[in-house]
């Protein structure tokens, strides 16, 4: 039970890290610090005290940057890349208790594919209008993340479950795009 545990766990927060790459690496190292997680031999830095300020200092910066205009594009060509990383790096972290190779495997496919999923819909909807206004922006900021804060504390809580429904979420909006791509494919 301890490894499905930790599963949901890390596909809860490679998934938060969809939608805002540093808040589930706060959420992480203060759950390690406060001593309600016990991060696997390699990442026991994390219950630093330090690490946590880092991790907030990284937090405000990126939603800084997501707020000016000009630097959208660059955030946003950032936040792909960085979200994959993000995701398989919280996935090894919370994954123990099985052997490296799997524990990479398990990381890269599920945490960075969770990760760079969510993001990619994430930048989707925030393209949705070319010229979109300073509110619009602000609204879709604050809401990715309340969606990662919410999704890394549902972690916590309920681990198994959550990381069952991100799972279910992800595989069904992975259908209807392939569906959807199907059907145009064959009516052109």
């Amino acid at each position: 039970m301890e490894f499905y545990n930790s599963l949901g766990f890390g596909i809860c927060l490679s998934a938060a890290a969809g939608f805002r790459g540093f808040t589930p690496l706060l959420v992480l190292s203060v759950v390690s610090y406060i001593g309600m997680f016990q991060p696997p031999q390699g990442f026991a830095w994390l219950s630093n005290g330090p690490v946590s300020i880092l991790f907030s200092i990284a937090l405000v910066s990126e939603m800084i940057l997501s707020y000016i205009a000009f630097t959208k594009a660059f955030v946003n060509v950032v936040k792909v890349t960085l979200a994959v990383m993000i995701g398989t790096f919280l996935m090894a972290a919370v994954v123990a208790e099985i052997a490296p190779v799997f524990r990479w495997a398990i990381a890269i496919f599920l945490g960075g594919g969770a990760a760079g999923i969510l993001q990619g819909m994430n930048a989707l909807i925030r393209d949705m209008e070319k010229d979109s206004n300073a509110i619009y922006q602000i609204l879709i900021s604050g809401l990715e993340l309340i969606f990662s804060l919410v999704i890394s504390l549902f972690g916590i809580l309920f681990p198994v479950f959550s990381g069952a429904v991100i799972l279910f979420f992800i595989l069904f909006v992975l259908k209807r795009i392939f569906f959807r791509s199907l059907r145009k494919e064959m009516l052109s």
